[in-house]
């Protein structure tokens, strides 16, 4: 039996609540199992960023910008790296239309990360 997806507005503290336990090495492992389809509920954490990655700016770009530093915090430890190569570019490319936003918040990024890759 598959669960219904969570409300929108689940979804930042869902993401937020990841991207801290990506960081930690024991809790690593469980959270890649939420990344794969390997459960019988699909990949939730995966479906989850998908479901970020698809929000509007006035709804979303708090969810868009916590999930981007999930992805960002993914690279930490081994078992989440793995999935983060070999899916990250995809889910980075999905972000695209957040990061072309015209909030301030998002020139703000933009401007930052500008300045850290040159």
């Amino acid at each position: 039996m598959s669960a219904s997806p969570a409300p929108r507005s689940q979804l930042f503290p869902a993401l937020d609540l990841a991207r801290l336990l990506a960081l930690h090495p024991s809790s690593a492992a469980p959270l890649s199992l939420l990344l794969s389809p390997t459960t019988s509920e699909g990949a939730p954490l995966a479906q989850a960023l998908a479901t970020a990655a698809a929000a509007g700016q006035a709804e979303g770009q708090a969810a868009q910008q916590t999930a981007l530093r999930l992805l960002a915090n993914l690279f930490k430890q081994p078992p989440l790296r793995r999935w983060t190569a070999r899916e990250g570019l995809g889910q980075l490319d999905a972000f695209a239309g957040a990061v072309a936003g015209t909030g301030s918040k998002v020139r703000r990024g933009r401007a930052c990360w500008g300045r850290w890759t040159r």
